[in-house]
């Protein structure tokens, strides 16, 4: 399994394509990818350094993969440096086994 938690959305966008396949690669048929992703109306979405997905492309993502969990969740929450507008999907992926 590999657990991402919230570390997502801070690897840059130039990078982010590279590393999910990275992730993908490196897992066994049966291990899951776990983790979440910042969405497009998160308060933050306008930071380029950080990666942020609309739903399409949050899907987008799982593909080939066997989607054990997908929800999208948005409202106020907190952050480290307070009150924080949060649009995010949470993922369970997993990867089919061999055939």
């Amino acid at each position: 399994m590999i657990h991402a938690g919230l570390a997502w959305p801070f690897c840059h966008p130039e990078w982010f394509a590279r590393f999910w396949q990275l992730q993908v690669e490196a897992l066994q048929p049966g291990a899951l990818l776990v983790g979440q992703l910042f969405g497009e109306r998160d308060q933050w979405s306008t930071d380029p350094d950080r990666t942020f997905h609309s739903r399409s492309a949050a899907l987008e993502l799982c593909a080939g993969l066997e989607i054990e969990h997908f929800a999208e969740s948005e409202g106020l929450g907190k952050s480290l440096r307070g009150p924080k507008y949060n649009h995010r999907f949470d993922l369970i992926l997993r990867k089919p086994n061999a055939l």
